[in-house]
């Protein structure tokens, strides 16, 4: 095994080469592990070229860890829900419209983790994102709280999306009091240890 492992660090000249991404927060330095998603098809008479893989980029120009970490904190403090582990993650057209081009948006980093409702409380998924200059983040926010009982607060390119875990039950709706919760993220999207 120790071979296996010196063969596939021998394998790894540089950083970049990795595949996680180094964050620092009030818990200390971490990583994150950031998405690929290879092309699996195969060259050959009958099907097309490799493609090459698909890399979700993390390089946010604020500290987006601690901002998740701030908000995941803060979620935990109230006791009605517990949060989970805090990953890599995209921001889902869906989240905002059906009428968002694309699949998903165009992001510089994203974090999400899944706050789980405490006594049987509803649960619900947390992403902390920022975007580039150039996207809407006003009108991202107006069309996320328009859609699917969501809430969205943001603070310059910065956005979080509260959006309650789905149900596959047809006759329940879940619905989610996130009054309760937007005081606290915007208190974690305002400490300046975030930027």
């Amino acid at each position: 095994r120790f071979e296996i492992a010196l063969k596939a660090m021998d394998r790894v000249r540089e950083l970049s080469q990795c595949r996680i991404a180094e964050v620092a927060t009030t818990y200390g330095v971490g990583f994150v592990e950031m998405m690929v998603f290879h092309d699996s098809r195969r060259g050959g008479f009958s099907s097309p070229p490799h493609l090459g893989d698909n890399r979700v980029i993390f390089a946010p120009s604020t500290n987006l860890a601690q901002l998740a970490v701030n908000v995941a904190d803060s979620l935990d403090a109230t006791e009605k829900v517990t949060t989970g582990p805090i990953s890599q993650d995209q921001l889902a057209a869906t989240l905002f419209s059906v009428t968002t081009a694309g699949s998903y948006l165009t992001i510089e980093g994203c974090l999400s983790f899944v706050a789980s409702g405490n006594d049987d409380g509803p649960s619900f998924t947390v992403f902390v994102a920022e975007l580039p200059e150039d996207a809407d983040i006003e009108s991202l926010a107006d069309d996320a709280t328009d859609t699917d009982n969501q809430a969205a607060i943001y603070e310059g390119q910065r956005l979080i999306v509260l959006s309650p875990q789905p149900s596959f039950d047809e006759d329940v709706d879940i619905e989610v009091d996130f009054n309760n919760y937007e005081d606290l993220v915007l208190q974690a999207l305002n400490d300046p240890a975030t930027h």
